[in-house]
């Protein structure tokens, strides 16, 4: 929706909240002048045109109350046909002035000023919508006008430039009321486009500083922040924390093989499997650096971590990307596992070296396997076993 839009709507739904005023004023200020014409003589036609006040009040009541239930969004016409509304109510006032033009003094001063009163009121009860606010005023004070002016007496005419002035004066208070409320709901919708915008990019800078540029995934600084909060909720609550520490085999020799956009490819379809894994909320999947990658697993222990361990070389494995520096001929990972455990670690950082140690022996035992440090640091390796000629000494070949 244009900014235009919204306000018109906020203002129209504002005079659909506010229609009661209109509406109590309608009928208060009819029975008021009713009442003044009574007590003045001028009985003739009161009760005929108090009835048509109440009528026309009461059709309003009913319009306006079914506007608010069925409120879903601004639509132009629904302003048109509440301006209609309001000229319907003005021209029943408008009448009220025909009625006393050849009258005496005393019921022109009373209706002159009831309907007077009346446009008075409606600069601030239907100010929000010029098309209401003119509605209603124009056919209650030009008919009148023209009426007077239409007269042979000086006093007639007086009265009638009395009335078109205003007339015009209270139709540019309403004007300048309008504008107003329009620039008030402008600023405060301008400032809250601005504040909607500076949330949404501070917390696109937020995931940007906390996200790896290439594979998506957490980067290291995530990392750091999310384990030392995990490891001090796990030693509150003595729960499990269990840390996966990932390398992509012979990732140095596919890169020169197949060069580093491949690389870079290679690393994305890997870190999709590694996504997939950590599907928990409470998990996390992070680049570590170059070609290694952490999973931090809360309240999981050593079992299920060798588990899901087991599943990513499998997730890996089926990528089926080609790399003719691996025994097997596509790429492949090698995971180490380490688990919480009391006493076991001294800190966060421990439990990651553990992690490293065991994804070291799981390199050096043949690769695309899975090594998990127990908490007496005795290692296991389970994996699909591949041969060991050709190893190189580091983690990245």
């Amino acid at each position: 929706m244009q900014q235009n839009d919204r306000v018109d709507a906020v203002l129209f739904r504002h005079l659909m909240d506010q229609a009661w005023a209109p509406l109590l004023g309608s009928s208060g200020g009819g029975l008021f002048m009713s009442l003044s014409l009574w007590l003045c003589g001028g009985g003739r036609f009161v009760g005929g045109w108090l009835a048509l006040i109440c009528l026309v009040t009461g059709l309003r009541f009913c319009l306006t109350r079914g506007w608010r239930r069925r409120w879903v969004r601004y639509r132009t016409r629904d302003e048109i046909a509440y301006s209609l509304s309001t000229a319907l109510s003005g021209s029943v006032w408008g009448v009220a002035g025909l009625l006393v033009v050849d009258a005496g003094p005393a019921f022109q001063i009373v209706v002159i000023t009831a309907i007077l009163a009346m446009v008075m009121g409606a600069v601030l009860t239907l100010g929000g919508s010029m098309p209401a606010f003119l509605g209603f005023a124009v056919p209650a004070i030009l008919p009148l006008a023209i009426a007077l002016a239409a007269g042979r007496g000086a006093s007639d005419m007086l009265l009638s430039s009395y009335c078109l002035i205003f007339l015009a004066l209270m139709s540019g208070i309403a004007w300048r009321f309008n504008r107003s409320l329009r620039k008030t709901w402008q600023l405060r919708f301008d400032n809250e486009d601005l504040v909607g915008a500076l949330t949404e990019a501070h917390r696109q800078l937020s995931i940007l500083a906390e996200t790896d540029g290439l594979t998506g995934l957490a980067n290291r600084r995530c990392l750091d922040r999310f384990v030392a909060r995990e490891w001090a909720r796990a030693v509150r609550t003595r729960a499990a924390l269990s840390v996966l520490m990932i390398d992509v085999d012979h990732f140095k020799a596919f890169n020169d093989r197949y060069g580093h956009p491949a690389g870079d490819d290679c690393l994305r379809r890997v870190a999709g499997v590694l996504r997939s894994g950590a599907q928990r909320a409470t998990d996390l999947a992070a680049r570590y650096g170059g070609e290694e990658f952490v999973i931090v697993l809360p309240d999981t222990g050593i079992t299920a971590a060798r588990t899901l361990a087991t599943a990513i070389l499998d997730g890996v494995a089926g990528l089926r990307l080609s790399n003719d520096a691996a025994p097997v001929g596509h790429v492949t990972v090698s995971v180490g596992v380490a688990t919480m455990a009391p006493g076991a670690y001294p800190d966060a950082e421990a439990l990651l070296r553990a992690a490293d140690q065991a994804l070291y022996r799981a390199k050096h035992a043949g690769r695309n396997r899975v090594d998990a440090a127990s908490a007496s640091g005795i290692a296991g390796a389970v994996g699909n076993p591949a041969p060991a000629a050709g190893l190189a000494g580091e983690t990245g070949q």
